[in-house]
């Protein structure tokens, strides 16, 4: 625990946005504010890994599909797609995925409301990474969130390296 507390630290994933854009519900995750900047508590995200590190072990056969805007993801045998385009799961047949997820890593989930929603309706499992700045309307959609500085690519390099390496044991 204490490795990978260092680990994010060192990547900076415990920055949030100013205090302003702040979203209530997720005070509870930050550790202080400084200098109007909300610094998350890493314990609580290291719990939330470690939450979907305990459900990856009961799931390992399960489908996986990465969404995220940026080219972060270690090679394996699961799907990353770049840019989300609306019906990849409603209409599946007809869409451009081999198989069809059953878990999905979104990442900036702030963003990616209509994918939630989609995944929501096909009830595929959301992990979400989110920043301090995350809506409650999308927190509350989201099965297993993890709360951590979503703007840095490396802390999301970290972080999905962690959840795939785990996944592939």
């Amino acid at each position: 625990m204490k490795d990978m507390l260092k680990k994010l630290v060192s990547t900076q994933a415990h920055f949030g946005h100013q205090r302003r854009f702040r979203t209530p519900q997720l005070k509870k995750y930050l550790y202080t504010c400084y200098n109007g900047i909300d610094i998350i508590n890493l314990d609580y995200t290291i719990n939330q890994i470690d939450i979907c590190l305990n459900f990856f072990q009961k799931n390992k056969e399960k489908n996986i599909l990465i969404i995220s805007s940026r080219e972060l993801c270690p090679k394996g045998n699961w799907k990353q797609i770049l840019k989300w385009k609306p019906g990849y799961i409603s209409n599946f047949v007809f869409g451009k995925l081999e198989e069809f997820p059953e878990i999905i890593i979104v990442d900036k989930a702030a963003y990616n409301d209509n994918l939630i929603n989609e995944a929501k309706k096909a009830n595929v499992i959301i992990i979400g990474l989110c920043d301090t700045n995350t809506p409650n309307e999308i927190l509350g959609k989201l099965d297993y969130p993890i709360v951590i500085n979503d703007d840095n690519d490396n802390a999301i390099k970290l972080l999905l390296n962690i959840l795939i390496e785990h996944k592939k044991h």
